[in-house]
């Protein structure tokens, strides 16, 4: 298969993770549910495993860049931390 291909769609990946967990942040008002709680962690597994696989074929193919990489990751790892906060607070 080609990575460069597979790096380009690896790309929205993350995007599509942290967005389903903003929007899951909406529907858990109310009673406090492990579910919501179980999901939102799957996601957010799912878009750091995503985005170090895309890490990872960026440095194959030799077009890894690192500066631009720590803004997101810390914008992702907050994201988290806040939606796992807010879950298990209600």
């Amino acid at each position: 298969m080609d990575t460069v291909k597979l790096e380009k769609q690896m790309r929205i990946v993350p995007l599509i993770c942290v967005v389903a967990m903003l929007l899951l942040r909406q529907f858990t008002e109310g009673d406090a549910n492990p579910i919501w709680t179980i999901i939102s962690i799957v996601l957010g597994l799912l878009a750091l495993a995503s985005f170090f696989f895309k890490m990872y074929l960026e440095k194959k193919n030799g077009t890894f860049i690192a500066k631009r990489y720590y803004v997101f990751y810390f914008f992702i790892i907050i994201s988290m931390a806040m939606l796992v906060y807010n879950l298990l607070l209600q």
